[in-house]
């Protein structure tokens, strides 16, 4: 998302308008969001993630033919992916991780999982990524799906933070276990 800030405002582009909107203001060191917005009736509401004109993110899993390929590739016996909140976290992972492009995995994104056998949840290390987690294991396990979760290390927010090498040696139990 493009955002700037000016006169006390953050203002953001709107992507379907080509134009900037104030949508939140400076107030004792926090933002606020303006009282429309905050009540919902806004005509757009700024998000993080981006797709595709009539895609919508629920229904993706970015990375997903590059973690097929993967497993393939690598002649997985238990095709596996490794299931992250946005795709700079899938980048620090590369394939097989798979971004959802937000903290929550919908029931459309878990049925598009299915021909991995083995899917690991690597969540931020936040409140939003502990709810992820619940509600990934209440969307994949009556689905039957076989999953695991990988916890992040305290001293990390998401693997995006992490070393390539640490993020590696983390992942490396779950991979060997596929082989």
């Amino acid at each position: 998302i493009i955002d700037k800030v000016e006169d006390g405002w953050k203002w953001y582009w709107h992507p379907y308008e080509s134009q900037w909107e104030a949508i939140e203001y400076e107030q004792d060191g926090e933002w606020i969001m303006r009282d429309d917005y905050a009540q919902g009736a806004y005509k757009w509401k700024p998000s993080k993630y981006r797709t595709a004109t009539g895609c919508h993110r629920n229904q993706i899993v970015m990375g997903f033919d590059d973690a097929l390929r993967w497993n393939t590739d690598n002649n997985m016996s238990t095709p596996i992916v490794f299931i992250v909140e946005g795709p700079l976290d899938a980048g620090r992972i590369g394939p097989p991780a798979c971004a959802i492009l937000g903290k929550s995995l919908s029931t459309e994104q878990a049925q598009l999982l299915r021909p991995f056998k083995k899917i690991v949840i690597v969540m931020d290390n936040d409140d939003a990524g502990r709810t992820g987690i619940i509600r990934a294991q209440s969307i994949l396990g009556p689905m039957g799906l076989d999953y695991e979760i990988c916890h992040i290390p305290d001293t990390f927010k998401d693997v995006g933070e992490m070393a390539y090498m640490n993020v590696m040696l983390m992942l490396e139990p779950y991979i060997t276990a596929c082989i």
